[in-house]
């Protein structure tokens, strides 16, 4: 039985607790427990803006010192953008004031980012800090699991916050149709505990890993340094000398080697049923053959270290 704030209460077969990040399903089983704030606040916003390379390049990252930038591509004559910067919880802008303290953010950034902001309204524009959940070891009690954010909130870098809950959703309705075959098949109940705890069992590895995936995308974002002295303050000489940095030299081998078999298997989605399906992802080979492109624009890459915007682009 469920018993809502109001007094109602509502009986069945199982209760499935998909209230985000702060639910409220989550902590009538387990208690209050704290999220982890990433540092970092996303102004995010749509606009009516139509680059000109369009056709060719439908996704950028923009990197630069304590803040990047992303944009995207959504059809119909529009680009979705987020803005990301470090800064501590909590804040807030004056009325009408979000787009006004953006353009201050990226003064000196590249015309791509200056012209999607100000072509974006300020009323189309929300900002919201950033905050994820390590997946716990417990899901559910009972007739009661959890399924998404609730249970496994990540940081939206790899975008798969929303694609693992739909994962989820098709992983709890694998195991309760396997569940209702037995009890045709043994003309018994439908056990319902055991297959609560079935989906459980099954989503809790790939969850964890892409979770950690995604906070390592996010340090990736923040942490670049294309040559040594970099951020090195006193040192920042060496950048002259145009040292490669060690991370950027293993970043060029893990792209090549480890990336395209990476987003095979995230974006290869659940493997319960592959009947009809293709055995390759077709979305990730085409990002794969791509990736290499992220490391060749050395100047752009100086101007992001140095307070301008370097792109890179898929």
């Amino acid at each position: 039985t469920a018993i809502l704030e109001d007094g109602r209460k509502f009986e069945g077969d199982l209760l499935v607790g998909a209230d985000g990040i702060w639910s409220k399903v989550r902590k009538s089983l387990f208690g209050e427990t704290d999220a982890s704030y990433s540092e970092y606040t996303c102004y995010t916003g749509i606009a009516d803006f139509v680059p000109p390379d369009i056709d060719t390049v439908g996704y950028r990252v923009f990197l630069g010192h304590k803040q990047y930038f992303v944009s995207s591509d959504v059809g119909g004559g529009k680009m979705q953008w987020y803005a990301f910067h470090k800064e501590p919880a909590g804040g807030t802008d004056p009325e009408n004031g979000k787009k006004k303290r953006l353009l201050e953010i990226f003064s000196g950034w590249c015309d791509n980012v200056i012209d999607l902001l100000n072509a974006t309204e300020e009323e189309a524009i929300l900002r919201r800090d950033i905050y994820d959940r390590p997946p716990t070891i417990n899901w559910g009690k009972g007739r009661v699991t959890l399924l998404g954010d609730s249970v496994h909130a990540m940081q939206p870098n790899l975008g798969q916050g929303g694609c693992m809950a739909i994962e989820d959703g098709y992983q709890l309705a694998v195991e309760l149709e396997k569940a209702w075959e037995e009890s045709v098949k043994s003309r018994t109940p439908v056990d319902v505990i055991s297959s609560l705890r079935s989906y459980e069992k099954e989503r809790k590895l790939r969850v964890a890993i892409i979770h950690g995936l995604a906070r390592m995308a996010a340090i990736m974002a923040t942490t670049y340094r294309p040559y040594l002295g970099v951020g090195l303050g006193p040192l920042s000489f060496l950048t002259k000398l145009r040292i490669p940095h060690p991370g950027r030299v293993g970043g060029r081998f893990f792209i090549k080697v480890g990336m395209p078999l990476m987003l095979s298997w995230i974006l290869g989605g659940n493997s319960s049923k592959l009947e009809g399906r293709p055995l390759s992802c077709r979305l990730s080979d085409k990002a794969s053959n791509q990736l290499g492109r992220w490391f060749q624009d050395d100047d752009a890459l100086e101007q992001a270290m140095g307070g301008e915007c370097g792109t890179s682009s898929l």
